[in-house]
């Protein structure tokens, strides 16, 4: 629904603006089918995960979100390139976003559509920073399991406690283990 992904659009946008980001840092498009896309450039990288939590936060109770934007190696459709509706993503002012309705945004996006505002570059609110966890480093132990022959529909801890893959004193545990599995 084209309608409410444009409302939704313009309650993240109304969310963005809240949290600290001015309107001149986000660009927004309609994507030629199925709905719109915002875009923020900050001053600072963030890894995949970071970037899933942040966007999956921001719009936790959207129901139009495409979780596929969160995919690290996903190509972003360049604005003013033709989807195969026929239709180009196009680059929208904020008001226009607000103002238009779908039809007349469709309208614009029969063609490809002349932009030159610059956006600025946005410091990313410190409400936005995700303190990462440490990584655990995990101990590899050498062993001699035989992985080959592990049947498809067991869990490697399981194969691995039943191929004798425990400590001395540790055989009660890993029995009850397997047997409550």
């Amino acid at each position: 629904n084209l309608q409410e992904a444009k409302e939704q659009t313009i309650a993240l946008i109304h969310r963005l603006i809240d949290d600290g980001f001015e309107a001149d840092s986000i660009q927004s498009s309609f994507t030629g089918k199925k709905g719109f896309s915002l875009q923020i450039q900050i001053n600072e990288r963030l890894n995949p995960v970071q970037f899933k939590t942040i966007t999956k936060t921001l719009a936790k109770d959207f129901s139009c979100l495409d979780t596929k934007i969160t995919d690290p190696v996903r190509i972003v459709r360049v604005s003013n390139t033709k989807h195969q509706s026929g239709l180009f993503k196009v680059p929208l002012d904020i008001d226009e976003v607000n103002d238009l309705s779908v039809e007349q945004i469709k309208e614009l996006a029969t063609k490809p559509r002349k932009w030159d505002k610059v956006y600025l570059v946005a410091k990313l609110p410190a409400s936005y920073k995700i303190v990462e966890k440490p990584i655990q480093k995990i101990q590899q132990v050498d062993s001699s399991i035989d992985w080959i022959n592990k049947p498809k529909d067991w869990r490697n801890c399981k194969w691995s406690l039943l191929q004798g893959g425990f400590k001395n004193g540790e055989r009660h545990q890993a029995l009850t283990v397997i047997a409550a599995t």
